[in-house]
């Protein structure tokens, strides 16, 4: 795929509107959409700046890694919670996995399948 297929495929997974992206990357929602149709090629500092706010390599955008496809792609606030983890000591991750797990633990038990609190609360 080209990398305006990619950046869409992307901008989508990461379930980002065009605007939403132009907010967190600093690209002009008219200058995404232009380059989201093929009608532009976007400069080495955008698509830097796209595949960061996506959580993505401009090499992913570009199509070129096949071991790292892009259904995985993180949305802005997960990238930024990944990124405060990595920037912590072993101790502070080992507690920050810890809490994690507790708060799923305590979410799943009173939430039901569909995502609705129950009233257990």
């Amino acid at each position: 795929m080209s990398f305006s297929e990619n950046l869409k495929t992307a901008r989508e997974k990461a379930r980002l509107s065009q605007r939403e992206l132009a907010k967190q990357s600093g690209v002009s929602q008219q200058a995404i959409s232009v380059i989201e149709k093929g009608e532009r090629s976007p400069s080495e500092t955008t698509m830097k700046l796209l595949a960061d706010a996506l959580g993505c390599t401009v090499s992913d955008l570009m199509g070129e890694r096949d071991d790292a496809p892009l259904d995985y792609a993180l949305t802005f606030d997960e990238r930024k919670l990944i990124d405060g983890y990595r920037r912590l000591n072993q101790q502070g991750q080992e507690y920050i996995r810890q809490t994690m797990y507790m708060a799923l633990s305590i979410y799943m038990r009173h939430t039901d399948v569909s995502g609705v609190e129950s009233d257990i609360g």
